[in-house]
Order: C-alpha cells, then structure tokens, then sequence
C-alpha cells in the first residue's frame, strides 16, 4: 500500500516537472493514471495547469479521465487549462466527448468564466466555437462569462463574446446589472464603447427593466 502510494506521489511529480520520459515509465509499469493526491488532483489536473500539451496527449492516450474534479475546488482538467491560459491544451480538450459547462463548486464557474474572467481572449474563442458551451452560462451570483470580462475591463474578451453567435448582451446579475452596467461602474471605457455600439444593446438603465 505504501509502496504504491509512493509510486503515486512519483507520478505527480514527474507530470509537475514535466519529465515525459518517466511518466512513460512510471505508466508503463503499472501506476494507475487516474490516481489522486490529497487535493484530489490527477496526474492530467496537473499537466493542464502546466499547460504541457506533450504531456496532456500521452496521459489522455493512457486512458486520462479529463472528467473528474479536484476536492478542493471541484475544478477539471479543462477548468485549469480555462484558468491558465492554456490555448493549445483547451482545444486538445474540447475535442473530447466531455461536458464543457461543467461549474466548479464554489462560485460555479464553468471553464469560459474561468477563461474570461482571467482575460484569456484565445482561450475564449476556443471555447465559444466548442461544441454545446452555454456562452451566456450564469455562476453563483448570476454573472455570465461576459460580466465578469466587461467589469474587469477585458476588451479582447469582451469584443469575441460580444460578437458571438447567441450572446445575450443585456442579462443581468444578482445584483440587476448587465455588463455594460458593471463596465460603466468601473470606469472601462473601452469596454463600454463596445457595447453600446452592439445592435442589440438596451441603453435604459432602469433596474425595473
């Protein structure tokens, strides 16, 4: 038991450091590719915050599942390659027959709020011409992928989600915001540029509305 675990813990470490040559090895003797550490995290969790695509291939080819969450905050593979900005790794992922819109647990964010909110603008284009992803997908407190992008002043995200084929430019928050609003509030005049000049945009800011 002991011995495997360690085993594991070498898995973990050579996917951290990148060593493809001893991840082959480690693999081709027998240790388990799905195995957890005690976040939860998978070998291919961590070759995705890597953003290591070499490293991502050969463990999806040993039978990776790029579906299961860490513990710590419910987030896939596909929700750390979101976060980090990893281009090459989300559109090796979304090519798998996976849900996309999966929500982590704390806040709910699906990998495209992930990916908007940290202002990965390719990473997001990747993600809005995927296969079945809700581009106006709500977290916790309501916000879509383009609230949070608008409110953190994100104008390359901001501009692709606004011209993207079924975005709903005036939803709004938990707090009856829409994104032009939260952009305005911010002072990101850019941001507000955009959208107001977007054909659907409803310039009334009546809360009521």
């Amino acid at each position: 038991m002991n011995e495997q675990e360690n085993v594991q813990t070498v898995l973990h470490s050579a996917v951290s450091e990148n060593n493809v040559d001893l991840v082959k090895v480690l693999l081709n003797q027998g240790v388990k590719v799905n195995v957890q550490n005690n976040q939860g995290d998978t070998p291919l969790h961590l070759a995705c915050q890597n953003g290591n695509l070499e490293m991502v291939t050969l463990l999806l080819a040993k039978g990776a599942d790029a579906t299961i969450p860490d513990k710590a905050d419910g987030y896939t593979p596909l929700h750390w390659a979101a976060f980090n900005g990893h281009a090459e790794v989300v559109d090796l992922l979304t090519q798998l027959p996976i849900d996309l819109n999966v929500p982590e647990k704390h806040d709910h964010m699906t990998p495209l709020h992930l990916a908007a909110m940290q202002g990965h603008t390719e990473v997001v284009e990747m993600l809005i011409h995927a296969p079945n992803v809700e581009i106006n997908a709500k977290n916790a407190y309501a916000n879509t992928p383009l609230h949070l992008a608008s409110g953190a002043g994100f104008v390359g995200v901001v501009d692709v989600l606004s011209r993207a084929n079924g975005i709903d430019i005036n939803t709004k928050n938990q707090e009856n915001m829409t994104a032009l609003q939260l952009a305005a509030v911010e002072g990101e005049s850019e941001v507000v540029r955009i959208l107001v000049n977007h054909p659907d945009i409803q310039l009334e800011l009546d809360e009521e509305t």
